[in-house]
């Protein structure tokens, strides 16, 4: 708002004061000229004037569309400072003769004649400035790009042209410093705001920018002698392009048409390439030589920007920030018909720059509804952020409500299991000898049972047959339930073997055992490869002899501080392809004899200050270490061995350890 004040304020100020003089034009008569056509521009025009040239009459001068230089004799009388305008031309020398001299007179402007070709009302001039009372002459070398009229010679008050100058250079300044202050902010907003909005919106204002700086303003007359007319066309080309293409662009991001119209962001798109190709084939024509009428480049301008109102119109409801944009573009229409229609030959400033007030214009809008756009985008997110919270508030309370019932669930489930775990606990311990029954018939004795889950795949077994006591520390398959089950069938293949088949010997039961397990498993559909690892022992103590046989876990004696290890069989109870007989062990046991069986799971425990095993030596010196206790005393020893070791570190194996001293 403050830079629409201020513009306001300042236009005002330009338009009142050009309004209070009026620069007439003096035409120089026909019969005062006198001109001679040359080929091209001499730039030694001093010396290039002389009795040589052949003047003819001004009425002599051909029309032609092609570039010419003529040279004009001129018959001045004035009696205060003048600006000679030669009509239609674009590149101006000349000399006044003072007596016997030829002296030079500098362009009208700001700048410095070496410096600067002048452009009054689009057309070049000079300015005499010495008052005289005599007709003098003056010599002059005129370029133009064409004579397609006859050409005309005037003369202008100075102070009237300067004034309407002044005020011309000090709009087309204010014009591109508003053009260049909306290019700062804007651009700053994109660093900060990382809108792609932005960016099409900066290449707009730069495109308009350097079209007007190249069309008319001082800046033109600034860089007008150091570049061809040829490079000054290619630019305005690439500052048209620049404006058509960034502003589709601009209408596409800012409508967010590939979201909300398909087929509009397809349109675009086509218009782009074909605005791109359009000015290509313009540029190669100026390269060529050939000048195609700017009536083009201003048809597809009004085509673009026309086509582009349908998109915003369609938008104007549904998007609030296409209302900004169609505001824009009518006051930018309404711009360009005044420029077009009055034309800039005018003597109000506000009408002859209508087109670049319309543009700042539209630039202010610009701004101001990308920053209503990002408002809204801001609102939306709120609002989108604030329903999925909601959403999310009520998908965590339906889902809390839904947990609480599968934890409820859960829980009932996880009763039943306990219960049905605590009774299988119950039928396993059903098969286990009672600890009255291991004193009664092994004497000073104890068993370390450490199952892993509720119930176990480990087990200890006790059976009496006459005088002979058969005992077993087994290992099943697995653990928990899996390994329950099998530790209550293969117990119960032991039993029958001593029992119903009235076998005695312990590696003719093992072999016997594989049998039976085989022919239970056989009836699956599956194959089943479990099976069993365990130390067999079967002693009669009426002659002292024990006699041992083992798949896969052996058996220690300890005598006299010294533990001897008997090898078990490399094989289990169940399937195994290198099947053999098993090795049975006699041993003549002495009075204090302390013999051992264990399973696997105390040896393989992990623990200790590394997370390493336990393993069988530690357990084997464990053991001799121990021996001259009481039994119960070296149960007590392993428990609190094995769990200070294991502290931290969860239970991987069933653990079973049997020990028995001999009376």
């Amino acid at each position: 708002m403050v830079v629409i004040m201020l513009l306001a304020a300042f236009l005002a100020a330009c338009s009142g004061n050009s309004g209070k003089r009026t620069v007439k034009a003096e035409q120089i008569d026909d019969d005062a000229i006198e001109v001679s056509v040359v080929n091209e521009w001499q730039n030694n025009f001093l010396h290039f004037i002389d009795d040589s040239i052949q003047w003819k009459p001004f009425t002599s001068v051909k029309l032609v569309d092609k570039p010419v230089v003529v040279v004009y004799k001129l018959k001045l009388n004035y009696t205060s400072s003048k600006i000679i305008d030669f009509e239609g031309a674009n590149k101006v020398e000349l000399f006044e003769q003072k007596g016997i001299q030829l002296v030079k007179h500098r362009n009208a402007g700001i700048l410095a004649e070496d410096q600067r070709l002048f452009m009054y009302q689009m057309r070049a001039c000079v300015i005499i400035e010495t008052a005289t009372q005599q007709s003098n002459y003056a010599y002059a070398q005129v370029s133009y790009t064409s004579l397609k009229q006859k050409p005309r010679v005037l003369m202008y008050s100075t102070p009237g042209v300067y004034h309407r100058l002044n005020a011309k250079i000090l709009m087309d300044g204010f014009l591109l410093g508003a053009l260049l202050v909306i290019l700062i902010i804007n651009f700053i907003f994109w660093l900060s705001t990382k809108d792609k909005t932005y960016r099409p919106y900066i290449f707009y204002v730069l495109g308009f920018a350097l079209f007007f700086a190249i069309r008319e303003t001082f800046i033109f007359e600034t860089i007008s002698h150091l570049l061809s007319p040829l490079i000054l066309e290619l630019v305005m080309i690439l500052a048209s392009v620049i404006i058509i293409t960034s502003y589709l662009w601009f209408v596409r991001s800012y409508l967010k048409l590939g979201i909300r119209e398909g087929v509009w962001n397809i349109i675009i798109s086509i218009l782009i390439a074909a605005s791109v190709f359009l000015f290509v084939i313009l540029g190669v024509l100026h390269c060529l030589g050939t000048e195609p009428s700017t009536l083009i480049v201003a048809l597809w301008a009004v085509f673009i920007f026309t086509l582009m109102n349908v998109p915003v119109w369609r938008q104007r409801n549904a998007y609030k920030p296409a209302r900004l944009l169609l505001l824009s573009n009518v006051i930018l229409s309404i711009g360009a018909l005044i420029n077009v229609l009055i034309g800039i030959d005018t003597h109000s400033i506000l009408i002859n720059n209508a087109l670049e007030i319309a543009v700042v214009g539209q630039m202010i809008l610009f701004s101001k509804g990308i920053g209503e756009r990002l408002s809204l985008e801001i609102q939306e997110k709120e609002q989108a952020q604030e329903k999925a919270l909601k959403l999310l508030e009520q998908k965590v309370t339906e889902r809390t409500v839904e947990l609480v019932a599968q934890k409820e669930l859960v829980e009932k489930k996880n009763k039943a299991i306990l219960d049905s775990l605590n009774y299988a606990r119950h039928i396993q311990a059903g098969i286990l000898p009672s600890s009255a029954l291991l004193d009664e018939l092994l004497g000073e004795n104890f068993v370390l049972y450490k199952p892993k889950s509720i119930v176990a795949g480990d087990f200890y077994w006790l059976e009496q047959v006459g005088d002979k006591v058969f005992f077993a520390v087994a290992d099943c398959t697995g653990h928990g339930v899996p390994g329950a089950l099998v530790s209550v069938m293969c117990s119960n293949i032991l039993t029958r073997l001593v029992k119903e088949f009235k076998l005695s010997q312990p590696a003719e039961i093992l072999d016997n055992a594989v049998v039976l397990l085989e022919n239970y498993f056989e009836k699956s559909d599956h194959e089943v490869k479990d099976g069993m690892d365990l130390a067999l022992c079967c002693y009669q103590s009426s002659t002292g002899i024990l006699e041992y046989a083992g798949a896969n876990n052996p058996l220690y004696l300890v005598r006299s501080n010294t533990l001897e290890e008997y090898k078990a069989d490399r094989q289990p109870i169940g399937k195994y392809r290198k099947r053999k007989t098993f090795t049975n062990h006699s041993i003549q046991l002495q009075k204090a004899d302390c013999l051992y069986m264990s399973s696997d799971g105390y040896a393989d425990q992990f623990g200790g200050p590394d997370g390493a095993k336990f393993r069988y030596n530690r357990f084997k010196e464990l053991l001799i270490n121990s021996h001259n206790l009481k039994m119960i005393e070296q149960k007590g020893i392993l428990d609190k061995t094995i769990e200070d070791w294991k502290a931290g570190c969860e239970q991987i194996d069933d653990i079973c350890v049997m020990g028995l001293r001999i009376k």
